[in-house]
């Protein structure tokens, strides 16, 4: 199976094996399909605006017109314009895509999204990871951690060398992932201090001048 967004097709070949074997092709419109994931007996789709999950209907040693595979949509999730090029499955079975109209990936549980990593390209050779977020519900699951190395091992496969990012010293949590998991690729640590500018204060409103009202006529 391979997609093409450009001409808006998920494409099927295959071999017919029925008495004049040939090559058979099937193909079905999508809105921009692109990455495809293979789990047991279904096949995962990123688009334009969903993810789509398609389940084989076909048992083994069961033909459909000659192919032994009879994929039909069992579910989809509804993301908005976000261009999800590539997905994988987690540790949970569920899935994880790139989104890449904002740069970043997110993390769905049974559709809903309870997770999401921000990335953005600072320069040729480095990237900033700005935000890591998982719902208090889905947290000590090693969920943070699957999306970090999703992210890293796509930092990998684009050659960039360097990733930055900048943690608060309140966030005890994600300063025990870092030493844990990730001091030894660590090169340098530092501090930064945030200085926040006084708030502004609107001017104080003047009272309105007094109204007069003239007598009325005779």
């Amino acid at each position: 199976a391979f997609s093409t967004y450009r001409a808006n097709r998920l494409l099927f070949l295959g071999v017919d094996e029925q008495a004049n074997p040939s090559l058979k092709l099937h193909e079905r419109l999508f809105d921009r399909p692109m990455g495809l994931f293979v789990a047991g007996e279904s096949i995962w789709m990123a688009a334009r605006c969903q993810l789509w999950r398609l389940d084989n209907l076909l048992g083994p040693g069961q033909l459909h017109e000659g192919g032994d595979r009879l994929y039909v949509p069992a579910v989809s999730y509804t993301t908005g314009v976000v261009n999800a090029h590539e997905l994988v499955l987690g540790p949970d079975g569920q899935p994880i895509f790139v989104n890449t109209a904002f740069s970043c990936l997110a993390l769905l549980h049974h559709g809903t999204p309870v997770g999401w990593l921000l990335a953005h390209r600072t320069g040729p050779n480095s990237v900033r990871y700005s935000s890591l977020f998982v719902a208090p519900d889905h947290r000590s699951r090693a969920r943070a951690l699957a999306l970090l190395a999703e992210g890293f091992r796509r930092q990998h496969a684009a050659t960039i060398p360097t990733a930055r990012a900048a943690i608060d010293r309140r966030n005890t949590a994600m300063l025990r992932l870092l030493k844990r998991h990730l001091g030894v690729h660590l090169s340098s640590i530092g501090r930064s201090r945030l200085t926040q500018a006084p708030p502004l204060q609107a001017p104080p409103l003047e009272p309105p001048p007094p109204q007069t009202s003239s007598p009325p006529d005779p």
